[in-house]
């Protein structure tokens, strides 16, 4: 537990200077800018003129990897070595709730935070406002996809979340709000004086440096996760002045009547678990996955990143040909001093040209010079080369790949092509399975009488909506592997 109430803020800051060591607190915000888009800095007086192409090769690419990873729908499967559980209603109720929660639009937004910042991060937590459908605790399972950025480690070396001391998910949270959390809490009025104290308006640490409303004040709140000596994982809430909230076990505790925490478990004992000792919420309830790993850090490579150089290289090589095409348009002319006497040169269509001078040859065009192919040339090899060394090639984008080939030659180019997604694929079944995990917890320890539907086949092959009651208690002393 913090005993120290700026311990939690100078871990944070340790972690943004890490950050910035790397660099990604300058890159990452143009990360983001080249993905959607916004791929040219500002015009200055030498460059006010410039056509400003955008041939996004980044998002083209991003995409379509996005979609090949997401291409196969994922079920997960929960086993254990105890031969006396059933699982297979843990399977139905974790489809259940996976729809509840619509994870796979989450999933979604998650991946392209990997493509475009090399790393993807949930978080689960107990929603006590959630519509309830009985049960023995308030609320209901939520998670959130989270800026991966906004996630801090006590070893940034270590990959593997569940392997750290601490993990802390910062926040920009209104004032307001976290004022009347705290009024509205059980504490006493003696704690909740000292929490309202450190909550005060400050600037944004954030990376992306997002411009914040003049009329509403914000704090940036920290919410650290970590295990006591048995294993057992806390959570807590500080600002940069202190803590501003108790420390809290993940494990729910049954209430009195009076409000006040008994100390037991919420499940209830069976016949065989009365001596044993308090089950413990073990997981922290933060999922991290890297699109390609970064050399000794939790933080990954993202597509933009390995793309970026190649991006504005194209873009710039299209640029120079716009304008030099944008110079030569109109061509030069010729003219003698009283050749045109008054005429304007405009070049409209059918335009007649009268010649004043007196010996001819007064109005002369100058010849351009034919335009080279050679730097197109380059462009579209660069952009060839990127696809090639990407994995983005026509094939598996769908393009036309060529006249007279069978559908089983296509068929067999397809699935060759998407070798390299496989690789991505597996990262992010790696990454769904510890959300598993960090579920399977959460099943056990907060839902009891829980009424849920699935759907069975009968005999005949056809589907039925059937009903059910989801007990955690039959669970709790379960170790479960997943399968994706």
């Amino acid at each position: 537990m913090i005993k120290d109430k700026r311990l939690a803020w100078d871990r944070y800051q340790d972690s943004l200077a890490y950050m910035t060591s790397l660099g990604i607190a300058d890159k990452a915000p143009k990360w983001v800018e080249l993905y959607e888009g916004r791929q040219w800095p500002p015009a200055g007086e030498l460059t006010k003129n410039m056509p400003r192409p955008v041939i996004n090769i980044i998002k083209m690419i991003s995409r379509n990897k996005k979609a090949g990873v997401l291409s196969n729908p994922i079920a997960l499967h929960f086993t254990t070595d105890d031969t006396t559980k059933e699982t297979e209603q843990f399977d139905r109720f974790y489809e259940y709730i996976s729809r509840e929660m619509e994870l796979e639009e989450k999933d979604a937004d998650q991946i392209e935070d990997a493509i475009k910042k090399g790393t993807m991060a949930s978080h689960f937590y107990w929603d006590k406002t959630k519509a309830r459908k009985r049960g023995n605790i308030d609320g209901g399972l939520e998670s959130e996809t989270i800026d991966p950025f906004n996630v801090h480690v006590a070893n940034p070396n270590e990959k593997d979340i569940q392997k750290q001391r601490w993990v802390i998910i910062s926040s920009r949270e209104e004032v307001e709000n976290i004022i009347a959390g705290i009024e509205n809490s059980n504490l006493t009025e003696e704690k909740k004086k000292i929490y309202i104290d450190n909550v005060s308006a400050d600037e944004s640490d954030s990376i992306y440096r997002e411009i914040e409303s003049d009329k509403v004040q914000y704090v940036t709140v920290l919410t650290e996760y970590y295990r006591d000596d048995t294993g057992e994982v806390f959570w807590q809430k500080h600002t940069k002045n202190g803590e501003i909230s108790d420390a809290v076990s993940m494990t729910p505790t049954l209430l009195s009547p009076e409000g006040k925490d008994t100390g037991e478990d919420s499940l209830p004992d069976t016949a065989q678990d009365k001596t044993a000792k308090r089950n413990a919420f073990g997981w922290y309830p933060v999922v991290v996955g890297q699109w390609d790993d970064r050399d000794k850090s939790y933080l990954g490579i993202g597509e933009v990143e390995s793309l970026e150089h190649n991006q504005k290289s194209i873009n710039l090589g299209m640029a120079l040909q716009l304008l030099k095409l944008q110079g030569e348009a109109f061509g030069k002319w010729l003219v003698k001093e009283d050749a045109l006497q008054g005429q304007t040169i405009n070049n409209d269509i059918m335009q007649v040209l009268i010649d004043h001078s007196k010996l001819g040859n007064g109005v002369q065009k100058i010849p351009e010079s034919p335009i080279s192919g050679t730097p197109m040339n380059i462009i579209e090899g660069l952009m060839e080369q990127t696809r090639m060394v990407t994995g983005a090639t026509e094939v598996m984008t769908g393009e036309v790949i060529g006249a007279g080939m069978s559908g089983a030659a296509i068929a067999t180019l397809q699935a060759q092509a998407l070798k390299p997604i496989e690789e991505k694929q597996k990262m992010f079944w790696r990454y769904k399975q510890r959300q598993g995990m960090i579920m399977a917890e959460f099943f056990k320890h907060y839902y009891e009488g829980r009424p849920f539907t699935f759907t069975k086949k009968d005999s005949k092959g056809k589907e039925k909506l059937e009903a059910a009651v989801f007990n955690g208690s039959d669970y709790v002393n379960t170790d479960f592997r997943v399968i994706v």
